[in-house]
Parts: C-alpha cells; structure tokens; sequence
C-alpha cells in the first residue's frame, strides 16, 4: 500500500508544470538582476576568499562576520567550478530554490489537498521576494529549502509514525541553523510541534525529546566554538542585535516612535500582502485566521505567527528590531499554504461564475504585483522605487553607484589601484564589488587595515570619496571640491555620478 506521502503520476506531471513555470520566471530574471539584496555582495566577497583558501569555518573570527558558515561553503565550491564571484554564488540560489518546489508541493497535498499545493506552489513561483532571493547570492533562497525539506520530513514522520523522516528532518534543521541564526528559533518550535502532534502525549513527549536533541547540534557545536573564539558562545547573535538597535534609531529618526512601532507591529501581513499581491494576501491570512479558530492545521499556523509575533514585540515594545522584508520570508511563504482554504471559506458558496473570475483575478494580480514592481524599480531611482527597491523581483544596484562603479571599471588600469572611501549604507562596498577591480588593488578606507593596504597597493591613483564618508568626516577631505588633497597627494575630480559620489584621479 503506497504511503499518504506517495505521488502519483498527475502528481509528477503536475511538479514538471511547476519547476518548468519556476524555471523560466527565474531564468528570464537571471540575466538581468545585480547582486546586491540580502547581503549578496558581501557574502560574493567572503565566499571567494574561502575559495582561495579554504578552510572550516568555526566562528565569527573566522572571517565570516555574523554570517553562518553552509552557504560559504556552497558559493565557494560554486566558484571552483565558474570562477565568476558576480554569477557563480547567484547560480547557488537558483538550484535551490528550484529544489524547493518538491518539499512546498508534498506539504500542501499532505496537509490541505492537491488543489492547495498547486495553489501554494504555483504563488510561491511569481512571489517576488522569492524571485529576487533566487537570483542573487543572498542566503534566503538556501535557507528556505533547507527549512521546507526539514518541515516536509518531519510531519511525513509524525503522521506515519516513522523515526526515519525525523532523522532527515533533524539534519535538515541542522544545515538551516548552520545558514542563518533567525533559523535557531524553529528548532525549538520544531520540537513543540512533534511533542503536540497525535493523541497519545507520552508517546509524542518522548519522541519530541529525543528529535530535540538531534537539533541540538550544529548549534551547540557552533556556541562552543565561538566561546573559545571571541569568551561569547552567543558573539554572532548579540553583534546582530547591535545592528538591529542602531537601525531603530536610523527608523526613528524618520518615521518617529509611534510610526515606528505600528510599522514593526504590522509588518508580517502587510509584507504578505504587498509582495504576494493584495488577493493572495487576503486569502492567505484569511485562511490562516480560520484553521486557527477551527483548531485545524494551527502548528503550520503557529510557525509563521510566533516568529512573527516575537520580531513584532521587539520592534514595537522593546525597540531593538527593525524589520526587513526578507526576515518574514519563512513566515510569508508559510502564509501561501491557506490561500485555497481562505479562498474556500470567503467564496465557498459563491455562484460559479465568481468564483471562477474571482481566481482569474487573483491569479492575474500575483503575476501583476511582481511585474509591477519589477519594471518600476529596475535600472531606476526616485522616492518609490527605492523604497520599493528591496522587495523587487529584480534586484538593481542604484543608478549612481552603478556609474561609480562602471567608471572605474572603464577607467582604472590593469597596474592601477582605488582608495575606496568608507560610505554612508554601505556603498563603497557595493562600488568596489561592481567595479570588478580585484581586492589587491583597492585600499579601502572601511577595514582595519586601511594603511596596510595603501602602502602595498600599486600605484594608488584613483580615488573614490563620498559625502559624509569617513575621508571627509574623520580625515579631513573636501569632498565635492574640484581638486583635493590626500596624505599630501594631489588629486583632481574625474567623475561626479551624484551629489553624494565623487571619483577624483591624481595629478
């Protein structure tokens, strides 16, 4: 007798339609998007310095930065085989996030019904946010199959009553928590949801105990490692709330306190909304509300609404989080599963006709929303698109850095190096990526090593400087000035591609 979780031949047709329809969104997007979002460029930088010298990877010290050490380790390998750091990590995200579809389709049918997997599956294929993640070297699309593969398993072994899956699982959860930190908090959850599962407790308890423990060990490995590294078993995670607190005083100083917290406190259903498309995400939250008042399918529920409930009482009671778009991707994609299930409980008694057109129009409107905001954000800058920007199919750098970087592309020699100014939001990191110039001729004004650098890089004859950049506010540079001075050099204004970014080439 074949098992619940067994796919029949309509099954496979149907998951060939899907990756076919996933592919080809993706692929159409490849070409044209820049790593950037997410952290893309920096982890490009990290994972090509692994390459070069590989070596594993135990702690923050490790060069790594708050960073886990599994998508390195993939963007690495990758550049073995295509040593191209601005397409080779992006290829990374691609594959999986193709390889995502067959966990989301089995977890729907499972759960829900065929018509709900096709429904999830099918809005997790034009879902933006996805799009974008999957295109560039950003860690989500990674992190989002691991997490899908690890939840597939486990409720394949607690609704058959097999130790197997959960062996699987808890591997899976393992390699997530080895990708992101925000991973840490579902191996808990993970483990309440098997100790809550059936009608026998002890039974369900004890179980829940021993698949918690397999959880257990990337993460204990890894706080043991960074104790001995930085005497911080949890350094990473205290360094990112850091940045979290400076960010909410950045939001409150343009939307102000009450702004602030409504924001963080509505944050998940309106990201919800504005990237799957205002149709699907009613129907999504509206099927999510219900299951819960049912008390049918609620751990699924409770995965999307306890995170989500926890990064909104720390941003808008605590004050120490501000939230990002790409945070609420687990939570957002879990949301997708009851889009048939609102569907069924606001239109279930509607006449045919509008049921049929109301699904026309829903569907219309989630191919709409990415394409939307695709072309109007993409090569673009102005208030909305770069407010927009982060939650784009396509991800573009900002026009002036992208003719920053362009520029010293064209410009600069093969014997030449750039003293790259450390700027305001981390541009000169994204100049520096785009520009292509390699790390040994650039001496970058953000690293400790400032002086270092300058002294062994080659013939220092470019300069890149910003507004309010560290070579104007700590060392005195008249950034904007036709000609200036630098350690008692001369350099004269070559390129102005804003306001804010200067180019200066020396006399």
């Amino acid at each position: 007798m074949a098992r619940p979780s067994a796919l029949d031949r309509t099954d496979v047709w149907i998951l060939a339609g899907l990756l076919l329809a996933f592919a080809l969104i993706r692929g159409a997007v490849f070409p044209i998007a820049e790593n950037l979002y997410g952290d893309a460029v920096v982890r490009s930088e990290i994972a090509e310095r692994w390459a070069e010298q590989p070596k594993l990877l135990r702690s923050f010290d490790d060069g790594i930065f708050q960073f886990g050490p599994l998508h390195f380790y993939l963007t690495g390998a990758a550049l073995w085989a295509w040593p191209a750091r601005e397409h080779a990590p992006r290829l990374v995200s691609l594959l999986v996030a193709l390889a995502t579809i067959l966990p989301v389709y089995r977890l729907g049918k499972r759960l829900f019904s065929r018509r709900a997997a096709i429904a999830t599956t099918s809005a997790m294929a034009v879902w933006g946010l996805h799009i974008q993640a999957s295109t560039t070297a950003a860690s989500e699309a990674l992190f989002l199959c691991l997490f899908f593969w690890a939840l597939d398993r486990l409720v394949e072994g607690l609704e058959e009553n097999r130790f197997g899956p959960l062996l699987v699982s808890a591997l899976f959860v393992n390699l997530f928590c080895a990708t992101r930190y925000d991973g840490w908090m579902y191996a808990p959850l993970f483990a309440l949801t098997a100790a809550g599962w059936g009608s026998d407790r002890i039974a369900a308890i004890t179980k829940a105990v021993i698949y918690g423990m397999l959880l257990c060990a990337f993460p204990l490995w890894w706080m043991q490692q960074s104790e001995k590294a930085t005497g911080d078993a949890l350094y990473a995670l205290h360094y990112i709330n850091q940045f979290h607190a400076n960010w909410v005083k950045d939001g409150i100083g343009w939307l102000g306190e009450t702004k602030h917290r409504l924001m963080s406190l509505f944050f998940w259903p309106g990201t919800v909304l504005a990237t799957a498309s205002l149709p699907v995400g009613l129907f999504a939250l509206a099927g999510m509300v219900r299951d819960l008042v049912q008390k049918k399918r609620r751990a699924l529920a409770l995965l999307a609404i306890l995170p989500a409930g926890y990064y909104a009482f720390r941003g808008a009671v605590l004050l120490d989080f501000s939230p990002l778009a790409r945070f609420f991707m687990v939570q957002v994609a879990l949301a997708l599963f009851y889009v048939e299930d609102g569907f069924e409980w606001l239109l279930g008694r509607a006449p045919i006709w509008l049921r049929r057109g109301m699904a026309g129009l829903t569907a219309a409107a989630a191919v709409g929303t990415t394409v939307f905001l695709g072309q109007l954000t993409a090569f673009k800058s102005g208030v909305w698109q770069d407010s927009l920007r982060p939650i784009s199919p396509i991800s573009t750098i900002p026009l002036d850095q992208k003719a920053a970087a362009d520029f010293l592309k064209q410009h600069v020699q093969a014997g030449e190096s750039v003293i790259v100014d450390e700027a305001p939001q981390y541009v000169d990191i994204n100049v520096a990526f785009f520009s292509g110039i390699a790390e040994k001729r650039l001496a970058r004004r953000r690293w400790e090593n400032f002086d270092k650098q300058l002294g062994e890089a080659p013939s220092a004859r470019w300069l890149f400087a910003s507004k309010s950049g560290a070579l104007q506010l700590k060392d005195g540079l008249a950034v904007g000035e036709q000609a200036v001075s630098f350690r008692g050099r001369s350099f004269e204004l070559a390129a102005k591609p804003s306001d804010q970014l200067f180019i200066y080439r020396e006399r």
